[in-house]
């Protein structure tokens, strides 16, 4: 029996050595009745392997003859760029593959480095990570990190991996007073942590509700947050400083955290660290006192740490006495004093430590003065005072000079504040013509100034000549 047409035909579209083949032993199956049908798939698998070996022994001809429509052949990749103005944004060209890059070498990155991959990151390895506060290199993302294992945290610091951060705690486990909140040992993390009426501020992780220190056990009471802390203000931390930033006493640094005192070189806030530090006194264990001994006051003597005038007779001068406040007065046959107190009626103590006349007027004080102290003085001002004396501190004394003709030192001239010889501190003021670049030293209208004239300045450095009609060398 023969195949139909469409069998035939169906067969014979097959090409090749062992097609042929298949359709001669069909042909005969189907005649004698005794070929069975294959399956469809090992049919197709035979005849791929069939194309395979004829296209290895063909030298693939088929591709050559443009005849196979599933060409899987790469093509090269379609250029990019020549040059970076081809790549948008930052991307620069890598010129030798025409591909746009985020980078080719580290100057291409603002910051980090160029890794392999051509992008952009912080590190590559721990040598490249700069900062001692993040010196380990986190390939996952190729960042600068603090941490990436617990030996890599010192102290008692322990390394949270999640957050690659050294922190004192990672769970609750870890704080056996408190609990663990953002890798610090707190007092709560949630209002269940807190007493009865009041809530954790989870900012602080403290527990909130005070209205006095009594409130917080161990604490003090913040009234304007309703918080306890450990501090305000620094009498609250013994020798450490208050941190107001979150309210914990702190070691100081310098003496700028120490608002009564200084900073010592072991970190604590004291009031004194030498005497430079006592202006009124000494420095005596961190504790500023008013004298050591007696050689700390030198006008007086030192008791219980303060310099007083005396602690008995003996510290007094002749005839005084010490008084029961450590104050040397006098005798009772004198005028001495220490206060008004000591003095008859109508007299009043003054500077000197002497009873004085006290006055409202000149008329209350007979052929003296009355002072602007109520005190009646021999003099006020210099006429006051008989002939050419003068008034020095309300007594009348004799000048030691009234021009600078009285000097007769070479080179001093008249203090008129004092009426004392005084070095020179202008050379314009001359006593002698040698003294003057001019050679002359000029008299009472020149008021002992070195001359000059003729338009010429005769003068010192740092000295002109004064316009006429009285010519002298002045400073500029």
């Amino acid at each position: 029996m023969m195949p139909s047409n469409s069998t035939h035909d169906c067969v014979t579209s097959r090409i090749g050595l062992w097609g042929l083949i298949f359709v001669a032993c069909f042909v005969v199956g189907c005649a004698e009745g005794e070929l069975e049908t294959a399956p469809v798939d090992s049919f197709d698998d035979d005849l791929r392997d069939v194309d395979a070996n004829d296209d290895q022994a063909d030298g693939n001809d088929s591709n050559d003859d443009g005849d196979d429509d599933n060409d899987d052949t790469e093509q090269p990749p379609q250029s990019d760029c020549q040059s970076d103005g081809d790549c948008s944004g930052d991307e620069v060209c890598d010129t030798d593959n025409e591909v746009c890059r985020e980078c080719i070498v580290d100057n291409d990155c603002e910051e980090g480095i160029c890794l392999e991959d051509y992008v952009c990151g912080d590190c590559d390895t721990d040598g490249d990570c700069f900062n001692p506060s993040f010196p380990y290199c986190d390939d996952s993302d190729n960042s600068c990190v603090e941490c990436l294992e617990e030996d890599d945290c010192i102290g008692s610091e322990t390394c949270d991996v999640e957050r690659r951060e050294c922190v004192v705690c990672v769970d609750d486990d870890d704080c056996p007073d408190g609990f663990c909140g953002d890798g610090q040992c707190v007092d709560c993390t949630e209002d269940s942590h807190c007493p009865d009426q009041e809530e954790c501020d989870t900012e602080f992780g403290i527990c909130v509700g005070c209205e006095v220190d009594d409130d917080c056990p161990d604490q003090v009471c913040l009234s304007e947050e309703e918080v306890c802390v450990d501090c305000y203000e620094d009498s609250q931390c013994g020798d450490d400083y208050c941190d107001e930033s979150d309210f914990v006493c702190q070691p100081c640094v310098d003496d700028s955290h120490c608002s009564d005192g200084v900073c010592t070189n072991d970190n604590q806030c004291q009031e004194c660290a030498n005497d430079t530090d006592c202006p009124d006194g000494v420095c005596d264990d961190d504790q500023c006192v008013g004298c050591l001994g007696d050689g700390d006051c030198p006008d007086g003597v030192c008791d219980d740490d303060q310099c007083v005038d005396c602690i008995d007779d003996g510290d007094c001068a002749s005839g005084d006495t010490c008084d029961t406040s450590n104050q040397c007065v006098g005798d009772g046959d004198d005028d001495d004093c220490s206060s008004d107190s000591d003095c008859d009626d109508g007299e009043l103590c003054n500077a000197d430590d002497e009873c004085v006349d006290q006055c409202d007027d000149h008329d209350d004080c007979g052929d003296e003065w009355c002072n602007p102290q109520s005190e009646c003085v021999e003099c006020e001002y210099d006429f006051d005072c008989d002939g050419d004396d003068v008034c020095v501190d309300y007594e009348c004394e004799v000048p030691e000079c009234t021009s600078h003709l009285d000097c007769p030192i070479n080179g001093e001239v008249c203090d008129f504040t004092s009426n004392s010889c005084v070095d020179n501190p202008d050379t314009t003021y001359c006593q002698y013509d040698t003294e003057c670049p001019s050679g002359s030293c000029g008299g009472f209208w020149e008021s002992n100034r070195c001359t000059c004239g003729g338009g010429v300045s005769e003068c010192a450095a740092g000295e002109t000549c004064s316009p006429s009609p009285v010519r002298y060398c002045e400073s500029n």
